[in-house]
């Protein structure tokens, strides 16, 4: 799990760390980190297949879209200082939690 030490604080997580932390979560075995920058991907493994997949869940709304249905994530879209960005909202045990992110799927 090397990709597990580039976390800092798990509102600044993004891109392909982000998509691993996710897959983990998501009960995917072994993901990582392949490639750097921008071209850096999330691969893990899911139980019914033998090979690594790419998974990229911040980027992808197919990928995305059935974990925000089940947890009941909403997200709206807001202008801060003339940049876009987007904050998502969860109530949870009776607690609401927010996030913001520059894409819908980060926020989330």
């Amino acid at each position: 799990m090397a990709w597990g030490r580039h976390m800092s604080e798990w509102h600044q997580l993004s891109g392909a760390v982000l998509d691993c932390w996710v897959a983990l979560a998501e009960g995917h075995v072994a993901p990582q980190v392949v490639g750097n920058g921008p071209h850096a991907v999330c691969q893990s493994m899911r139980l019914d297949y033998d090979y690594p997949l790419d998974f990229n869940p911040s980027a992808d709304w197919s990928l995305a879209e059935p974990i925000l249905q089940r947890e009941h994530i909403r997200l709206r879209d807001m202008l801060l200082h003339q940049e876009p960005m987007f904050e998502a909202m969860m109530t949870y045990r009776g607690a609401t939690w927010f996030a913001e992110g520059d894409l819908p799927l980060v926020a989330a």
